[in-house]
């Protein structure tokens, strides 16, 4: 799997150290973890999972190709509903 960063314009890193996640992270998200995944009506994708430092990520990305990832953005999630179903998904797997 390749992945590629969305480059925020003003600091000409990667968009996802604004919200303080780490290229590291966007790689165990998508290589190491169970997380759930949506189509979004743009045709991006977004995916929800915990990963090993039990951060609840939410990552916004397009399909480039079969295996190459956009990465657009990602954050950590706050919203307490979906941290529940999340919780309930990893204690049931």
């Amino acid at each position: 799997m390749k992945l590629k960063f969305y480059i925020d314009t003003e600091t000409n890193e990667p968009h996802i150290y604004k919200h303080e996640i780490s290229e590291a992270e966007i790689v165990e998200f998508f290589q190491e973890i169970k997380y759930l995944e949506r189509k979004r009506n743009d045709k991006s994708y977004e995916a929800f999972g915990r990963i090993h430092s039990n951060r609840f990520l939410h990552v916004v990305y397009r399909k480039e190709a079969a295996d190459v990832f956009f990465i657009i953005t990602a954050y950590d999630i706050e919203d307490k509903e979906l941290l529940n179903i999340l919780k309930d998904f990893y204690e049931s797997n």
